[in-house]
């Protein structure tokens, strides 16, 4: 499940235009997707579905990223230098090549000696399991059940479901055995999420003296201490989202703007979707113009401001507008 050879023969198959198809489906994997279809899913078709999906969404990357960091597991560029690491995000950084090992039989393991090398790197990108294929399956996976009715939403959820995975292998940035770590890893998450999280939260401004209150606010601070730096932003999102529910009174605005005009769901998906990526982009220069861009409280502020600035100031805007009562 840890070896290149699938990989570098896959890659054999490679040409120009097959890589600019596996790129966009792996980009279809990294959070900007997910925040842009889940805003046109709560805005605009179904918020109750698309707050649902947000926190499965969110949930599954907790998890997702609290394994990676526990097994602590190399990507496969980093131990053969015949991959070719197609995944343009990635590009963006060097990676030190650690000693090529002997690939074994398909069920070992990375050898211990190997990975206590790899771990001593600054910084590295871990492998297992995949985030990609997780987040997939509860996503699409979500997408399926809900509108199991619809034939093109299951057809489309299935073929993402496959080939989202699949571009990871192809790209070089995951071996077999992070794919099905993923799978398992994305089917029990959605299970969990149907069956019982879905049954404790899901009701507008819960009661604070609730047991939703461990999952809703102290799993993703709890998680603040454990994640790395760079992952935190998913327990950040996770606690704005939740602040913005139990502060804000006129939240009910969404569901009154599914039974008015449509063009009001397309003015605020449209209003949050720029109010969203202008604030995280203006509390990330502002951080940097006052040199507090490595602080990690204010790394941790910024990330729970932008969702619930994001959100919250379209919201009261358009309710103002359209003066909804």
């Amino acid at each position: 499940m840890f070896q290149t050879t699938p990989i570098t023969w896959l890659q054999d198959f490679s040409t120009p235009a097959l890589t600019i198809v596996m790129q966009a489906l792996s980009y279809i994997g990294y959070p900007t997707f997910y925040i842009v279809f889940i805003l046109i899913l709560f805005f605009c078709i179904d918020y109750k579905k698309g707050w649902e999906i947000l926190h499965l969404t969110l949930f599954g990357a907790l998890l997702t990223f609290l394994l990676k960091d526990f097994f602590s597991y190399p990507r496969p560029f980093y131990l053969d230098g015949s991959v070719q690491l197609l995944d343009p995000f990635l590009l963006k950084s060097k990676f030190p090549l650690i000693q090529e090992f002997e690939q074994q039989s398909f069920f070992a393991l990375i050898p211990e000696n190997i990975l206590d090398e790899f771990r001593k790197l600054k910084d590295p990108k871990y492998g297992f399991p995949s985030g990609h294929t997780s987040l997939s399956l509860c996503f699409w996976g979500f997408l399926y059940i809900s509108y199991k009715d619809n034939r093109i939403i299951k057809l489309l959820s299935l073929f993402m479901i496959i080939g989202v995975p699949f571009s990871r292998v192809y790209l070089g940035v995951h071996f077999i055995g992070d794919i099905i770590g993923g799978y398992i890893l994305g089917l029990v998450t959605l299970f969990i999420f149907k069956q019982k999280i879905v049954k404790w939260i899901f009701l507008f401004r819960p009661p604070l003296l609730n047991f939703s209150m461990i999952y809703l606010f102290l799993f993703p601070f709890a998680t603040l201490f454990i994640l790395s730096t760079t992952d935190i932003f998913i327990s950040c999102y996770f606690l704005g989202i939740n602040t913005l529910l139990f502060t804000m009174k006129d939240f009910n605005v969404i569901e009154k703007l599914e039974s008015g005009p449509y063009r009001n769901r397309i003015i605020l998906f449209f209003s949050v979707l720029i109010l969203f990526f202008s604030i995280r982009l203006l509390l990330k220069n502002f951080l940097i113009i006052i040199d507090l861009n490595e602080n990690i409280l204010a790394t941790i502020i910024r990330h729970i401001l932008t969702p619930f600035l994001g959100i919250s100031i379209p919201i009261l805007t358009l309710k103002k507008l359209i003066k909804i009562k």
